[in-house]
């Protein structure tokens, strides 16, 4: 069992398993090896010796991007595999500039190039109104007409194979 399917960028998980025999009785004492999925093969993370109810719990090493983790005994019986998902922060602002108003998007977590979506709500539903790709700093800035009233967008980091959706959203109050 894994204490979490998603976790903060930098976060850690908890992985825990029972080692167990062919007709069920429980190890203790065994060696018990936690393994990340690279691009080329598993490799060892962490590791931890069953206790006397044959249990282990091992923590990961810190989650910058989704990753696949598993645990393996030192009989090399291997457990499923566990996916923990990686989610970034965004965070939103807003500057209203006569006619023009500036949404700026802010990351951390995501890489250079991922897409980041802006809308509008409009009556309970969202309108797309911009797309952009997050700069090198990961940030990404849309200009939009100002609307008089209170209007409140939406920013949506899209979830890719290495991390999670984000969102947030910003609450641009009546121009006056």
């Amino acid at each position: 069992a894994g204490s979490a399917g998603r976790v903060t960028t930098g976060a850690t998980a908890v992985i825990g398993g029972t080692v167990t025999s062919a007709s069920g009785a429980t190890l203790p004492g065994h060696k018990v090896v936690l393994l990340e999925r690279g691009p080329l093969r598993w490799r060892p993370v962490g590791h931890a010796v069953s206790d006397s109810a044959g249990h282990v719990a091992i923590t990961t090493p810190p989650i910058d991007a989704t990753s696949r983790f598993r645990l393996r005994t030192d009989h090399r019986a291997h457990s499923a595999p566990w996916r923990i998902v990686e989610l970034p922060t965004l965070s939103a602002s807003g500057q209203r500039s006569g006619p023009t108003l500036v949404v700026s998007a802010t990351t951390s977590g995501a890489r250079p190039g991922d897409k980041v979506v802006l809308l509008r709500r409009e009556g309970g539903r969202l309108v797309k109104l911009r797309h952009a790709r997050l700069g090198a700093g990961g940030a990404a800035t849309f200009s939009v007409r100002a609307r008089k009233g209170a209007t409140t967008y939406v920013v949506r980091l899209v979830a890719t194979r290495k991390h999670g959706p984000a969102s947030a959203t910003l609450a641009v109050p009546r121009s006056g």
